[in-house]
């Protein structure tokens, strides 16, 4: 099949997606990558993009006007077809620029489902997805029904923050009203849900137009909230193709996929299975490959590169 060249355009705030990019190279397209001074002397495969521009700060701290102002401008000779995430915290950075550029891909609205725990949670629970018991910070009347009416433990989640990074975990109402009001004006950007206790699992993915070209089911053997809060080692290991959790935990995927409208691109979505009900519930989901070397882990269980395919 005849190749057609197309310009992409990548972000990253963190040195991560080399195989993704060498690959859309050697795809005979043309690679622009963003990312942050401070990752200017990492090991990019600069033999494989065509230009790298560096943007001042990281993580949320890049100036979004001057990152639109700096994209106009690359686009006065270059015609861009598409806007390419490589990590969580580029997902708002995308969208913006696709909204305002009107580039085709996931907008803003979508891209909330795959960054915003808040909104994950209100549209899966609209759509019949089960997830544990939640309710945003908004509204102390709300927050006083949940603590009454739920049973603890529960915890406080950061509705944007990547993995398990500022998780509190409470026991009691009085714990829990002590850390919303030491959030401050910050309890915005938090909820508030049940913790259930239970194995975590994670889907791997690769969507093409709305379908699932591959998925592959894994189990945590160490979670990242046990591992960002006690320490020890990250482990992982797929489960048995086929087996009764790997079909369940597939099905809930795909409706998970379908409910937040992703069309193309890789997912990597988190679940539990509680170990009072047996029941699967939806945690989290993110529209990129997952981090802590899991994309090594799946490469080395199934040969395929999620990084390299999903280019």
């Amino acid at each position: 099949m005849e190749q057609t060249e197309k310009t992409f355009l990548c972000i990253s705030n963190y040195f991560k997606g080399s195989d993704f990019l060498i690959e859309l190279k050697k795809q005979g397209n043309r690679v622009f990558l963003v990312t942050s001074e401070t990752l200017r002397d990492h090991p990019w495969p600069f033999g494989y993009l065509d230009e790298v521009f560096f943007m001042p700060g990281q993580d949320l701290d890049w100036d979004l006007n001057l990152l639109l102002q700096g994209v106009g401008g690359l686009m006065k000779n270059h015609k861009i077809e598409s806007i390419i995430a490589l990590d969580d915290y580029d997902v708002e950075k995308a969208t913006f620029l696709r909204e305002n550029l009107r580039i085709s891909g996931m907008g803003q609205t979508t891209g909330r489902f795959f960054r915003d725990k808040l909104a994950m949670r209100i549209k899966a629970q609209d759509e019949g997805i089960q997830v544990p018991a939640f309710a945003p910070l908004f509204n102390d009347d709300d927050i006083n029904q949940f603590a009454d009416h739920i049973p603890a433990p529960w915890v406080l989640k950061p509705r944007s923050e990547a993995s398990a990074n500022g998780i509190i975990k409470v026991h009691d109402k009085e714990t829990l009203w002590e850390q919303i009001n030491a959030l401050g004006d910050n309890r915005l950007y938090y909820l508030v849900e049940q913790f259930k206790p239970g194995d975590v699992y994670h889907a791997d993915g690769l969507m093409v137009e709305g379908k699932n070209l591959f998925c592959t089911v894994s189990q945590y053997l160490e979670t990242p909230m046990e591992i960002s809060q006690g320490g020890g080692v990250f482990r992982s290991a797929n489960i048995p193709y086929g087996s009764q959790d790997d079909k369940a935990i597939q099905k809930v995927n795909s409706q998970i996929m379908k409910a937040f409208g992703m069309k193309s691109g890789a997912t990597h979505t988190e679940f539990i299975k509680c170990k009072e009900d047996g029941k699967i519930y939806f945690l989290e989901t993110s529209s990129r490959v997952g981090g802590a070397h899991l994309a090594e882990m799946v490469e080395a269980a199934t040969d395929v590169n999620l990084w390299a395919e999903w280019a």
